[in-house]
This record gives structure tokens, sequence and C-alpha cells, in this order.
């Protein structure tokens, strides 16, 4: 149930996928990369995630009030990538959950790194991301390409 990298294979999606991420982890619900779906046991094993921390819970909350969201969202699933040097995210877009309508909340631990996104007229733009911080992007950016 800790950080681990699947055996993906060609699926519906990839005729030769790869999950560009070393290790990963989902907390709530376990992202499967070999089909994008969401699920609350692990495939192969029935074991369940390991459950979201109060402490993430309480800070989605605060961060909830502060940001005046007005919509009744909790978070259902966290994944935590180890990102190396080497590795990336390849662009996609988060729509694989059943709640389009709520923000994807990121939190940055750890070195500055580069956030690619697709802006209105399709170009990618850059930000960078400081070490230790969070981001938030809902309402129409909670689509996009990034």
């Amino acid at each position: 149930r800790g950080f681990h990298h699947p055996d993906v294979k060609p699926n519906r999606f990839h005729a030769r996928p790869k999950y560009p991420v070393k290790k990963y982890m989902c907390l709530g619900l376990y992202w499967n990369p070999v089909d994008y779906i969401y699920y609350p046991v692990i495939p192969d094993t029935n074991m369940k995630p390991f459950p979201i921390p109060d402490f993430f819970l309480s800070f989605c909350e605060t961060l909830k009030k502060k940001m005046k969201l007005t919509n009744d969202f909790f978070p259902e699933a966290v994944m935590v990538n180890f990102y190396t040097q080497d590795s990336s995210m390849g662009m996609h877009i988060d729509k694989d959950e059943e709640d389009q309508k709520s923000p994807i909340i990121g939190v940055n631990f750890g070195s500055t790194c580069r956030f690619l996104y697709e802006d209105e007229k399709g170009v990618t733009q850059e930000v960078r991301i400081p070490g230790n911080s969070i981001y938030v992007f809902g309402g129409p950016a909670r689509l996009m390409k990034h």
C-alpha cells in the first residue's frame, strides 16, 4: 500500500503506456493507471488504500474557507507522486473523477517545479511552482490540459 509503480501494459489508452512517475501512492481511493478508474480497493490485492489523513482533510476545509469556495466538496482521493530529477508527468486532463466541479489542490513538497498548461488558445504556458507551496485550479481551469 505504500509507494509503488504498477506493471502497466498496453491498454485502450496507450499502445505503449508508461506511467512517467516512478513511484506514487493513493490515499482514499486508488487510481489505476491501467484503466484510468478510481477504485475503493487496489486491484489484484483487494487491499484498501491508506485513508486520507485527518490533517489533510482539515487543511482542505481551511483552504476552502480562505478561498471562499462555495461548492460542497470534500477530498475523496489524494495522489502522492514521488518525482526524481529525471521524472515528469505528461500533459493530461483530470477528467477521471466523478466530481469535475471540485478544484484540484496540489501541494508541492521539495524544490521548485515547472507546471505546464494549455491556455484557451491551445498554447502551452509554463509557471514555476515554488517548493513547499500550494496550487489550486478550479472553475473552467479544472479541466485544462496540464
